[in-house]
């Protein structure tokens, strides 16, 4: 499971960044990167002026992808904490950081439904939810170089 879950996150993980994100802002993906985390309702309205009606509806038939990317890092995540014997709660980071994440599109997907009418503070939260999933995905990370550094060294001692 946990091989399977790891190519496909890297196939995702590719394919995001590479392809779906590229797509919607028509530059090399980076603005898309930026609405995540704008704060400010009128940043993220310059953000998706750029885009233009093209890359708002590539936008709506694209991120079904980032849904799933999300589900399959946090499972990937998630095993492979556990493979390295992680025991605290650390080892539900992954599904954290999937959680924002989702919460994060689905408010993407509101705020592009009717840009205009949006709530300023409800924006706000939108990148602060970002942020969070932002600061749990370095946890996730450490969690497991740690557990692999600390592990070599317990078997050659």
């Amino acid at each position: 499971m946990i091989y399977i879950s790891g190519f496909i996150t890297v196939i995702l993980f590719i394919l995001v960044m590479f392809y779906v994100n590229p797509t919607i802002d028509s530059h090399y993906g980076l603005e898309v990167l930026k609405l995540q985390i704008s704060f400010y309702k009128d940043a993220g309205i310059d953000i998706v002026n750029v885009w233009n009606d093209n890359g708002i509806k590539s936008f709506f038939n694209l991120i079904w992808i980032d849904y799933i990317y999300a589900l399959n890092y946090s499972i990937f995540f998630y095993f492979l904490l556990i493979k390295l014997h992680v025991k605290s709660w650390y080892v539900y980071t992954p599904f954290i950081a999937g959680l924002f994440d989702w919460i994060e599109n689905t408010i993407e997907i509101l705020f592009l439904r009717n840009i205009e009418e949006f709530s300023n503070s409800l924006f706000f939260l939108h990148s602060v939810i970002a942020s969070i999933k932002w600061l749990f995905l370095p946890i996730v990370v450490y969690m497991i170089f740690y557990n692999l550094f600390s592990r070599s060294k317990k078997q050659y001692i």
